[in-house]
């Protein structure tokens, strides 16, 4: 704006909180940009009923709650050692590992293996 003549004196006189109320502004801006980015919400099928998943591009490990494979009858396939961390920050031990889950996002469909939790 300066090289342009259109700043004003007023412009120059509070350059310095200007600047620093632009700059709060952003971070706060960039903060929740990358937290949109890090956890998406979608639908999806799971064992042929439609769910609200989240992918976290973060994570390590697929999650399924024990509710949903018994309300679909599912049978919980191998047992693990895997403790995870909820978003409260607590460790707790999954129950087991169930195979094949099927997934299907729009027209994309696959298989995956998944840690059962409690809920």
């Amino acid at each position: 704006m300066a090289n342009q003549k259109l700043t004003i004196l007023k412009h120059v006189t509070y350059i310095k909180k200007i600047l620093k109320s632009l700059v709060k502004k952003k971070s706060i801006y960039v903060y929740q940009i990358k937290e949109v980015k890090e956890a998406l919400f979608k639908e999806a099928t799971v064992y042929g009923e439609k769910v609200n998943i989240l992918i976290d591009s973060g994570a390590v490990g697929y999650i399924i709650f024990k509710k949903h494979l018994d309300k679909v009858n599912n049978i919980i396939d191998i047992s693990t050692s895997v403790r995870i961390i909820d978003v409260t920050d607590k460790k707790t031990a999954s129950l087991r590992l169930v195979r094949q889950v099927s997934i299907k996002i729009r027209d994309i469909e696959t298989k995956m293996v998944m840690i059962v939790t409690e809920s």
